[in-house]
């Protein structure tokens, strides 16, 4: 750049100085805008990493129709890389809360695996507690700690695959729409 077309340029920037400095301000919010989602992305999932490393949280889910016996989870966990293997069992049920029905995710509880983030009350110690989510709390009428829901599958009695059909709830956790069941 020769020393006319410098001249001429600081005169051009000297007439207009503010919408120079708007377009200086807008090109550097533009800059930080961009520079703090491209940072933010890494940092975010090394908190969900460090997460779920510390809930022991699983890193894959096999589901089959017909179930797995525990020879296939024996034979999971013998694989190249897999640290531990466990088999549970969940089903979709309804549960009558109030006046309305909700649709649930009942799980069982995994020793070692999945640990709960929880909330308040404790974790269930005998057949027929469980923990529900928060968000279940807000069903209804509202499900307290201490309260007992009943599970309904649609079918038989025998079709929930469970021992229990009533839970009184000790615990509410964090994370998704699920019932727990010791």
């Amino acid at each position: 750049m020769n020393h006319i077309t410098r001249l001429e340029l600081f005169r051009e920037i000297r007439k207009s100085r503010k919408r120079y400095l708007s377009i200086l301000l807008i090109v550097a919010l533009g800059v930080a805008f961009y520079t703090g989602v491209r940072s933010s992305g890494p940092d975010m999932e090394k908190t969900v990493d460090t997460y779920y490393d510390d809930s022991k949280v699983m890193d894959l889910r096999i589901i089959s129709d017909w179930g797995f016996d525990n020879d296939d989870v024996e034979a999971v966990s013998k694989l190249d890389g897999v640290e531990s293997a466990a088999g549970y069992r969940s089903l979709d049920i309804v549960c009558p809360l109030g006046d309305k029905r909700y649709n649930l995710t009942v799980m069982e509880s995994t020793p070692g695996m999945n640990e709960f983030n929880l909330i308040e009350g404790r974790l269930p110690t005998r057949p027929g507690e469980c923990l529900i989510d928060p968000k279940v709390k807000d069903y209804g009428d509202g499900v307290e700690v201490g309260d007992t829901i009943t599970l309904e599958a649609g079918r038989s009695d025998e079709d929930l695959g469970y021992s229990v059909r009533h839970g009184t709830c000790c615990g509410g956790r964090g994370n998704l729409s699920m019932v727990f069941f010791l």
